[in-house]
C-alpha cells in the first residue's frame, strides 16, 4: 500500500497537469491546422474540377470577367447586423477595394443606394456581352432575383453561351431552370458562411 503522501503527491501532479492548459492548446492548434489542411486540400480540389469544366468548354484559353454591382452602404449595413463588418457607413468598401485589386479584370461596383441601380447596370452588362460575339460565355450569378428571368428569355436554351449559377446561401428561383441553360453550383467561389 502506497503512503498518503505519495497519493498526495500523486494528486498534486495530476492536478498540475490538468491545470497545464498548454497540452490543451497544442490539441486546439493542431486541431486548426488540420481544419485549414482539409479547407485547403477542398479548395485546391474544387479549384481543379473548375479547370476541367472549363477546359471541356473550351474556356480555358479565355480571359474572366468578373462584375458584381452592389448597394456598398446598404451591404455594409446588413454585413454589420450579421457581425461580419463594422459599423461604419462604407465599412465593406476596403473588401470592394481588395477584390478591385485581386485580378486586373475583376469590378465591385458600387451602384447606388437604390436596388435599380444595380439591376439597370447588370441589365446593360448582360445585354452588350450576350450580344458581343468577343464574348465566349457568361456566367450568371444572380439567380436570386426573379426579375432578370426576362432579360433571359431571348437566349434560352442558350447552354453552349450561358451557364446559371446556384449559390449555397441564395434562393435559385425555379423560373431560372425553365430557361433550359446549363447551371452550376460553384461553392468554392460563393460561400454560405465566413468559414
Amino acid at each position: 500500500m502506497l503512503p498518503d503522501e505519495t497519493i498526495d503527491r500523486a494528486a498534486d501532479t495530476l492536478a498540475k497537469f490538468r491545470n497545464n492548459n498548454a497540452l490543451n492548446d497544442i490539441l486546439d492548434q493542431y486541431a486548426v491546422l488540420i481544419e485549414d489542411y482539409k479547407r485547403l486540400k477542398s479548395d485546391y480540389e474544387e479549384e481543379r474540377e473548375g479547370r476541367e469544366r472549363l477546359r471541356r468548354k473550351g474556356l480555358e484559353s479565355c480571359e474572366v470577367m468578373v462584375r458584381m454591382y452592389a448597394n456598398l452602404t446598404g451591404l455594409s449595413k446588413t454585413l454589420c447586423k450579421s457581425g461580419l463588418s463594422g459599423a461604419e457607413k462604407r465599412s465593406f468598401s476596403s473588401f470592394a477595394a481588395g477584390f478591385n485589386h485581386s485580378y486586373g479584370l475583376a469590378d465591385f461596383i458600387d451602384a447606388g443606394e437604390l436596388k435599380e441601380n444595380a439591376d439597370f447596370k447588370l441589365k446593360a452588362i448582360l445585354r452588350l456581352y450576350a450580344e458581343n460575339a468577343q464574348c465566349k460565355h457568361i456566367y450568371f450569378a444572380a439567380c436570386h432575383d426573379v426579375g432578370y428571368v426576362s432579360d433571359l428569355i431571348p437566349f434560352r436554351g442558350n447552354r453552349e453561351r450561358f451557364t446559371l449559377i446556384r449559390t449555397p446561401s441564395l434562393l435559385f428561383h425555379k423560373e431560372f431552370d425553365r430557361l433550359g441553360m446549363n447551371v452550376e453550383e460553384l461553392l468554392f467561389i460563393l460561400r454560405s458562411s465566413a468559414g
